[in-house]
């Protein structure tokens, strides 16, 4: 399994728009793939007053990150309002390989 991160910010007016534009426009688009296992999206008003979003996603693999994103799945995947919404966004995304919890705490009980 990978996981693909990827992080943006906007501004403190737009916090919630943005917030609902993902529900409806982005999280369906990533349920569409059937390779995807497990959205994660997280928010924050950051200390210096923006919004600030990570966007977690867990695949099978990187045969359906690419279905998702494109062949260039290193970069990231936008939509037509992240142009309106976003002051600040990741151009590339983050793959790291996902562990087993039942590894990581079988070493340590």
């Amino acid at each position: 399994m990978i996981a693909r991160i990827w992080s943006g910010k906007t501004t403190l007016e737009n916090y919630q728009a943005y917030s609902e534009f993902l529900i409806e426009v982005a999280i369906p688009d990533y349920k569409k793939i059937n390779g995807c296992i497990e959205l994660t999206f997280l928010k924050a008003i950051t200390i210096d007053g923006l919004g600030h979003f990570k966007l977690i996603s867990i695949w099978d693999g990187i045969e359906s990150i690419k279905e998702f994103a494109g062949s260039d799945f290193q970069k990231a995947k936008f939509y037509t309002e992240d142009e309106f919404f976003l002051i600040e966004k990741d151009e590339v995304v983050e793959h790291f390989e996902v562990f087993e919890p039942e590894t990581i705490y079988g070493v340590f009980s």
